[in-house]
């Protein structure tokens, strides 16, 4: 197993509070950082706390949508030979489920995108929005120097960027990015943190999980639990829903000679298990007219997510959402991003959601695209904003309506923010920062407004 080094850098989401007869400070939580393991609201592991990193640039992208980075000269492989370009590597990007440049809980699998030193790597990050859902996406073609492999982080879980394959960094590759993969137990009842479910292949090795007593696990494809599993080699990915049975539900039902054709034994390098499938072999997979008893517990579930899909055409796409869907919803999505790529969509699995859900990439390797209905949603485009606000705490609720009832999605960051809207409400001025995104202002403690 690979040794990674880990960087304790990870956000909580912030809880909020309030008691009668004394002053109300709802939206201000003041958890102290902490070098011992840290569960959110959730009840999920999210790694230790580091409130005080400045590790990661916050705003990631410029007011057209360009990444913000300090690039150098390097050499850009091409069909007509060599040129000089400016792709050196300047530090990542990290999106959350919030699209928040912090991350937001360490997990245990990753999927990641390496590209040979000196040459432009095939890929590219992509920010969207469909039906006011606010996605990216990393769409990448694999070649013999860009390539997409798994990543795992070994019995404990780790953020995106702690368990980045050293022996290729270390060596004449660069890495590009990567998401969060699937889901692991996040109790610290049997058999602990950081076990995965199902299926997880790197190196052409099915690998181990062992816990605190010494007792391994092997991560091969489960035969009881019902997960679909994606196994991949350079551009060969397929499916194979390994673990159902077929007098329960067969989710494959209308494919047939789908059901364990690959197992434990396998050539290909790479497999990870996702809960339930939305494309195989270019068939929409559609669980909605399926019972509850049947469908994975996961497809109407409404939380953001994350989706590995591969393309008719061969490229990837590794995508993130910040705002929630459900399981029809992400065929949808899934269908937007096909016809944006001039393509459809061949296989495509749910992979890990919630606050799980995360992106990162490296800013001076990758190029950003910015659709005109992203710039709006996510401030990237001030031309709508009546001022800007700046968060002066690293732990301020954003909730989805402006008042202490609205769902709290998470924590707003050190940084200033585009504002668009402002409401008067529970004794506070709430500032509009994003679509459904709202914070609450203390003026001179929390936030400092300046009008456009």
């Amino acid at each position: 197993m690979k040794i990674r080094k880990l960087l304790n850098t990870s956000i909580i989401v912030a809880l909020s509070f309030s008691s009668a007869g004394t002053a109300v400070l709802a939206e201000e939580s003041t958890p102290a950082p902490t070098s011992t393991p840290v569960i959110d609201a959730e009840g999920e592991f999210i790694g230790d706390v580091n409130y005080d990193s400045t590790a990661f640039e916050n705003n990631y992208l410029d007011e057209q949508g360009t990444a913000l980075d300090q690039t150098a000269v390097a050499v850009k492989t091409t069909d007509a030979g060599q040129e000089t370009v400016a792709t050196v590597p300047a530090g990542l990007s990290v999106i959350n489920t919030l699209g928040d440049s912090v991350w937001s809980r360490a997990v245990s699998t990753m999927i990641s995108v390496y590209a040979k030193r000196g040459t432009c790597p095939s890929a590219s990050v992509n920010i969207d929005a469909y039906d006011d859902l606010i996605y990216h996406y990393m769409i990448v073609t694999p070649t013999d120097s860009t390539f997409v492999q798994l990543d795992y982080s070994g019995d404990t879980p780790k953020t995106l960027n702690n368990f980045v394959d050293t022996e290729l960094t270390n060596g004449n590759y660069w890495f590009i990015g990567s998401i969060n993969g699937g889901f692991f137990t996040n109790s610290d009842e049997y058999p602990g943190y950081g076990y995965p479910t199902g299926a997880v292949r790197c190196d052409s090795t099915w690998q181990t999980w062992t816990n605190s007593s010494g007792e391994s696990y092997d991560l091969i494809p489960d035969h009881n639990g019902g997960y679909v599993t994606a196994y991949w080699t350079g551009a060969d990915m397929v499916l194979s829903y390994n673990g159902w049975d077929r007098s329960l539900f067969n989710q494959w039902g209308q494919i047939e000679n789908w059901f364990g054709d690959i197992t434990r034994e396998t050539s290909y390098q790479n497999a990870l298990s996702g809960s339930y499938s939305l494309f195989a072999n270019g068939e929409e997979i559609n669980l909605s007219p399926v019972s509850a008893m049947a469908t994975s517990v996961y497809w109407n579930y409404s939380r953001s997510v994350t989706l590995f899909a591969q393309l008719t055409d061969g490229r990837y796409v590794l995508l993130t959402t910040e705002g929630t869907c459900r399981g029809d919803e992400e065929i949808a999505l899934l269908k937007h991003v096909a016809e944006r790529e001039n393509s459809a969509v061949e296989d495509a699995v749910r992979l890990d959601g919630g606050g799980s859900t995360q992106m990162c990439f490296d800013k001076g390797l990758v190029k950003v695209n910015i659709s005109d209905d992203a710039k709006t949603a996510i401030g990237a485009n001030d031309a709508d904003a009546i001022g800007t606000v700046t968060v002066m705490i690293s732990n301020l609720n954003i909730r989805k309506t402006p008042n202490l009832t609205g769902g709290i999605l998470g924590a707003a960051s050190k940084s200033t923010y585009h504002v668009f809207e402002t409401k008067e409400a529970d004794g506070y001025t709430w500032y509009r920062i994003r679509a459904n995104q709202w914070i609450a202002s203390n003026e001179g403690e929390w936030t400092v407004y300046k009008a456009n």
